[in-house]
Parts: C-alpha cells; structure tokens; sequence
C-alpha cells in the first residue's frame, strides 16, 4: 500500500496520522538560536550607470571598468544565494586526537557559474587598459590592432617597451639591425605623448612590488597575470577566509560561558575546537569569504575585495590619461550607452 492510499484510507476512517519525529543527520546541532552566515566582502547595489564625457577618448574604458563592476556584483549576489543554501549549518567532528570542533557546513568551492562570472570581470578591467592606449594611438593616426597597455613583472623589462624595437646594432652575419620580437606601434604613440612614459613607469607603476612598485602598480601587474592564466585554464577560487564574529557557548560541565570574536577558522575545513558537551548559548555571527586559490598570483586574497579595489584604482588611471593627453573633462556628461564616436 502506497502512502498516498494510506492517508485516503485514514481520512475515511477518521484517523489522524501525526507527523514522524525528524531524524537527527549524523552530528549536526539543533537549537533555538539564529546562526547568521554573511559575506566578509559585500559590494551593495548594483553600481551606477558611469558617467560619459563628450568627446572624451576614454569612454570605451569606462564602460569596461563598469562592466567589470557589474560581473562582481553579480558574482556576490551568486555567492550570497551559495551561502543562503549551503552555509546553514553547524555540525560536531571529531579529530583523530580526540579534540570536537564546531564546523561550517559548506562546500569548498563556489558553483562554476562563480569562477566564470569573475573570468569575465578580469577580462574587462585588463581590457579597459588596453582601451586607453588604444585609444590614443588612434587620435594621433596610429593603427591600434597590436597595441597593449605595457605590464611587466620587472621594471627594467618593461622600460623596455619604450624603447626603439629595432636594435642599433647590426647583425655582424648580414649587416641588417635585428627587429626586436614586438611591434612598435607603442613606441610611436611615445613620440607622440612623451609624458607617456613618466606616467607609466612612475606614477602608475605597473610592476611587482618585489622590484618596487607602489600596491596600487603592483595590484595592475597580478590582475594582467591572472587574464593571461585565465586564458589558458579557468580560475577556481575557493571558501576560505571563515571567521567568527560573534559567538556565545556554554559548557554543561561547568556551567561557564564563553565568547568568541573575530576569530578565523583554523585550516580549510571552516572548524574550531570545543568540549563534546559545549552548547550554543546565544544568536552567532559568522563571515564567509572566497579567496583566490593557492599557487594564484593573488593566493589568499578575497577575490570580491580586489576586483573592487582594482576598478577603482583603473578609474583613477583613466582620469590621469584624460588630464594629461585631453584636458579636464568637459562639464556635461552623455547619458549612459549615447555612445560618443571616436574616429
């Protein structure tokens, strides 16, 4: 007999049929307190429209730097449904040692539609650089097909890209001077706009700070690493970053209670130690954060906090390339998307 006939046959005779006890899963905790599981690193509303300048060189980079802004919003919004779903627990374990500890219930990585979501975002704010040399080759009549935004690890190297691409030495077989393995389109846009070079190499200093760089400058160069790995395999960042905020629990042995604040989670597995006869005693407060994943260029970092950070620092650079090579920007912004044509 199936339960659907069960319960017919039930109700005809007037029987009431009680609900059967639920079943406690392995060592997971019940009790009437409220457990509150939030990101460490939240954006907010949807950013704002960006504001476009008549005539500026440099829209086109700030529309990338927006979107850029729109895929992490809409990764942190895919995050805060994963925590809602998956985060709404604690549970008991045990070590081999003996030790309990509480644990988050959660998985150790975000969906794929995450990792993808911040693929594109990475994409946009390397791009938005792109755009702005770009841009102003094509103001001074040079073709911008294989012109980038110079990022280098090394400082020397990337002085580099200011220098002439044909070598001044001639080759001693043929007596022709050797062509460097580069275009020199970017070298042109130099003879043209020679505080390009001071504002690169000095002011924005797209290096590693291992050889100098200021954060901002070195935050440039591990974003352009990133897109070139994301090129080749897809970046999957991992929860990490667990802390407690608050949280109260009381031991039945002794009758004591104790509190926890801003306190991380030991190791990867979102746990930290307890008595077996601990007990949650109060409301508990709870940050979860997903970080780039170890071997990355930004291993441990919050990947929420330095997109975010990254967007504004690119913004901040697109000012600085229109005071410099197009004079303050005009007073009347264009509405959003009334595209301004750049010949």
């Amino acid at each position: 007999m199936t339960r659907s006939s069960s319960r017919r046959i039930a109700r005809k005779k007037g029987i009431k049929l009680q609900a059967a006890a639920p079943k406690q899963i392995g060592s997971s905790i019940r009790h009437p307190f409220q457990i509150v599981f939030r990101l460490a690193v939240t954006l907010g509303p949807p950013p704002d429209a960006p504001t476009l300048y008549k005539d500026s060189l440099f829209n086109d980079s700030r529309l990338k730097v927006h979107r850029a802004l729109m895929h992490a919003h809409d990764a942190s919004e895919m995050l805060k449904a994963f925590i809602d779903m998956h985060a709404n627990s604690l549970g008991r374990k045990q070590d081999p040692d003996g030790q309990w500890r509480f644990r988050v219930a959660i998985p150790s990585a975000p969906p794929l539609s995450f990792a993808l979501t911040i693929s594109d975002a990475i994409r946009c704010l390397r791009s938005s650089l792109d755009y702005l040399v770009a841009a102003l080759a094509r103001h001074h009549g040079i073709r911008d097909n294989k012109i980038i935004f110079p990022v280098n690890e090394i400082r020397k190297n990337l002085e580099q890209s200011f220098a002439d691409p044909v070598s001044k030495e001639a080759c001693p077989k043929c007596g022709k001077k050797e062509r460097r393995d580069r275009s020199d389109t970017f070298v042109r846009l130099v003879e043209k706009c020679p505080d390009l070079r001071w504002i690169i190499l000095d002011k924005i200093q797209p290096y590693s700070r291992e050889d100098g760089a200021n954060e901002f400058g070195d935050l440039i160069y591990r974003i352009n690493k990133l897109d070139n790995s994301d090129k080749h395999r897809l970046m999957t960042p991992v929860i990490g970053g667990t802390s407690v905020k608050s949280f109260v629990f009381v031991n039945k042995r002794t009758n004591s209670t104790l509190m926890l604040e801003n306190i991380g989670f030991a190791g990867d597995d979102h746990a930290f130690p307890i008595d077996f006869d601990t007990e949650i005693y109060a409301d508990g407060d709870f940050e979860i954060d997903v970080i780039f994943p170890p071997g990355s260029i930004l291993e441990g970092c919050s990947v929420l906090g330095k997109l975010n950070e990254a967007a504004d620092f690119i913004s901040r650079i697109i000012e600085i390339f229109q005071s410099h090579f197009q004079g303050e920007r005009p007073e009347w912004p264009v509405q959003f998307l009334r595209r301004v044509r750049i010949d």
